[in-house]
């Protein structure tokens, strides 16, 4: 198995000409410097910029191994045709908030984002980091005071686009979406992201399985459990087995009765104390889910912080 430097040497992140020229560019270049990352810079913007104005990310993993040292400048990816590097299927889209809110006005916004990432990259996972979102709504609604000029009056509509966000959460489930302050956040992420990238082919099979793929007696009956289940509830039944102090049995219980995750959201939106106490009295095969398994359900559920430790 490869360490961390040397799986980190096979990656490169190719970033597309719009990119590289804005500010988000500019903070992201040195910060793949400084982490090793080998990058190259596409001739041209990739066809996510026109379509959704987002500046995009694209990774490939070198297919003769690790490639040279990265070096001041960064590289320009080959001529079509010529590029032997496989991609790694995963599409990093970058908005800043005055793209996204664009993008929201001429009508797609997130789902013509997602849309055009899966007809030009079929089979690959998007993410989006979306730079400066609040800073910029509140912005735009100090504008519209300023000028006496309210959302009654045709002026700015905060809700608009921060519930355009919150619903394509539940209505896009496979896009992974990161909000992050300003362009040095949107380079952190992207660092994290390439690392993580990298180092995935060469995780121990324990590392990342689930609770559901053991040889234990009790993760083969959880197996069949969540086999029975719908798709979009099965799903939830894997994501929800991975908060800690959540087991398979309670998972599938609380994905049997609310159906996805989808649905859980909404509820815990509308009344996060009556969720707990229902969520607390499923029956979980021979015992019941628990105020405990309950409480670290909905704590992941209404969390305002994705990074943050559910206790």
């Amino acid at each position: 198995m490869l360490g961390p430097a040397a799986a980190l040497a096979e990656l490169v992140a190719c970033l597309d000409a719009a990119l590289v020229t804005h500010p988000t560019g500019h903070a992201l270049l040195p910060a793949l410097a400084v982490a090793g990352i080998n990058h190259r810079v596409s001739r041209d913007p990739h066809p996510l910029w026109e379509a959704a104005g987002a500046r995009t990310v694209l990774f490939k993993r070198r297919a003769g191994g690790p490639a040279p040292a990265p070096t001041a400048g960064a590289a320009h990816d080959p001529p079509a045709g010529a590029d032997p590097d496989p991609p790694v299927p995963y599409v990093l889209a970058c908005w800043t908030a005055a793209d996204y809110v664009a993008a929201v006005d001429a009508g797609p916004g997130l789902a013509g984002l997602a849309a055009a990432a899966a007809a030009r990259h079929p089979g690959a996972t998007l993410g989006v980091v979306l730079e400066g979102l609040d800073a910029h709504l509140s912005a735009r609604e100090r504008a519209d005071f300023a000028a006496g000029v309210g959302p009654g009056d045709g002026g700015f509509v905060r809700a608009r686009y921060a519930g355009a966000v919150a619903d394509a959460a539940v209505s896009l489930p496979g896009v992974r979406l990161r909000l992050v302050p300003d362009a040095a956040a949107a380079a952190e992420h992207v660092v994290g992201l390439a690392k993580a990238l990298a180092s995935h082919p060469y995780k121990r099979r324990g590392d990342f399985v689930s609770d559901f793929d053991g040889d234990t007696a009790a993760a083969r009956s959880a197996l069949a459990a969540v086999r029975s289940l719908a798709p979009p509830a099965a799903l939830a039944a894997r994501a929800l087995a991975r908060v800690p102090g959540v087991g398979p049995a309670a998972a599938v219980a609380v994905a049997a009765e609310h159906g996805c995750l989808g649905v859980l959201m909404s509820s815990a939106a509308a009344d996060a104390d009556a969720l707990r106490l229902s969520l607390a009295a499923l029956r979980a095969g021979r015992t019941r889910v628990g105020p405990a398994a309950a409480a670290r359900v909905v704590a992941m559920l209404t969390a305002d912080d994705g990074e943050a430790a559910v206790e």
